[in-house]
């Protein structure tokens, strides 16, 4: 589904099926807070899945096989061109969107190249995590605000990269399908309807009415 196709399904439900310009709740209010509600709800997702991994390690020794598979559904692939930051002598890929900050740098997946996509690179959070470590032949790779992944150690030739990360979920334009599951698309309704519900309850109660008045 589309961002807006989640914004006009709230926008219809908050104001009871009436679409109408006088209406509290509007499609902006709503497109406003759709990101913020997908991350927060993601995030919840990422951490239980974190939990339950911890809690069978304590109790069996091992952790599952489906930890990490909570992100799986919302990952954007894409097959990208390396390029070269002159000024930091530094390979980097430039991406179409921002990625999400999720628990454990769990928003950027991972990157391989396109001549051999079983290559281990070793993703880090920043680049301070490798000054002054023997690099050997290993590629480190790490997310920088707004839209790069650099690379320390990369082999050469350089070639394109195929990258797979969640994108924060404000980058997408109103007419972009969502990569997100079915079941998840339901929950983020659920979510801002309750948001948006309380919020109009709550305006209600503060209007004054006839026998407020006359009291």
């Amino acid at each position: 589904m589309t961002k807006q196709g989640i914004v006009d399904q709230v926008y219809l439900f908050v104001n009871g099926g009436e679409a109408s310009p006088d209406v509290k709740i509007s499609r902006e209010e709503i497109a406003h807070l759709l990101p913020s509600a997908i991350s927060y709800a993601l995030t919840v997702l990422v951490r239980t899945e974190s939990k339950e991994a911890k809690e069978d390690f304590r109790i069996y020794g091992t952790i599952g096989d489906s930890y990490g598979n909570s992100v799986l559904s919302f990952l954007l692939t894409e097959i990208l061109p390396v390029k070269k930051d002159e000024d930091r002598d530094l390979y980097y890929i430039p991406l179409s969107k921002r990625v999400l900050n999720l628990p454990g740098n769990r928003g950027l997946c991972d990157v391989s190249p396109m001549q051999n996509l079983d290559a281990s690179y070793v993703k880090v959070g920043s680049r301070l995590e490798i000054i002054g470590i023997p690099l050997g032949g290993t590629t480190f790779y790490w997310y920088e605000s707004p839209q790069k992944i650099y690379f320390k150690n990369i082999g050469l030739p350089i070639c394109d990269h195929l990258v797979r990360y969640v994108a924060d979920f404000d980058s997408y334009a109103n007419g972009e399908d969502l990569p997100i599951p079915g079941d998840f698309e339901f929950e983020i309704i659920r979510l801002l309807c309750d948001f948006f519900t309380n919020e109009r309850k709550n305006n209600a109660d503060d209007i004054p009415n006839d026998k407020d008045e006359k009291s």
